[in-house]
């Protein structure tokens, strides 16, 4: 691709690229990505012959423009979870042994102060994991039924106790096989008519 001075265009080409960048990016990072923009600016072919401080003007202009544009796209938008979503999965066996053995230490203790302890495995898990467990499992393609939310969810949740730290899953189930075991359970349920089936998200004519 090359940039030409014959023809006036309303878009600046790598505003758009910039504009996506930032969208995907922690806004931590905006000040690099901005700034990485700046020499295609200043040294590609359609800035020849123009004055730098023209261009610094409209380098700043522009990028004063794309932040704010970015920044609106993130506060007011939905957020829809993504296959990079980032969440925390426990076994219930798991939690249970976690649960116990906090309630015991609690019972010696005696009465006292509130206590809140996060039960979770400690580590994380993104949906296209989850999804590619869930491939290798089921005995079809798991069917994908996505919504957009009202509101903001983050898309890296992940869980670290400080109350009790020592109380940690003994023997931590695998997530492969935590899925595996519920997704058996849920089939030999659904076999016995313990759960409905699955309804059918596509509206029938």
């Amino acid at each position: 691709m090359s940039f030409s001075q014959a023809t006036a265009s309303p878009f600046w080409f790598p505003i758009s690229v910039l504009l996506s960048a930032l969208l995907v990016a922690r806004p931590r990072w905006w000040p690099v990505l901005v700034a990485s923009t700046l020499p295609i600016r200043l040294f590609s072919e359609v800035s020849a012959g123009l004055p730098v401080t023209f261009l610094v003007e409209t380098f700043a202009i522009d990028s004063v423009g794309v932040v704010l544009t970015a920044a609106t796209l993130r506060r007011y938008l939905d957020h829809p979870l993504r296959l990079d979503t980032v969440r925390d999965y426990i076994h219930i066996s798991d939690a249970a042994s976690v649960t116990l053995r906090c309630l015991k230490r609690l019972a010696r203790r005696g009465p006292g102060p509130m206590v809140t302890k996060i039960v979770a495995s400690g580590r994380s898990a993104s949906l296209a994991e989850i999804i590619g467990i869930f491939a290798d499992i089921a005995p079809h393609h798991p069917r994908l039924i996505t919504a957009r939310t009202g509101h903001q969810q983050p898309s890296k949740l992940k869980f670290r106790s400080t109350v009790y730290p020592d109380i940690l899953p003994s023997s931590p189930t695998p997530l492969p096989a935590g899925i595996r075991s519920v997704f058996l359970d849920q089939v030999a349920m659904l076999q016995q008519g313990r759960l409905p089936p699955p309804a059918d998200p596509q509206p029938r004519a």
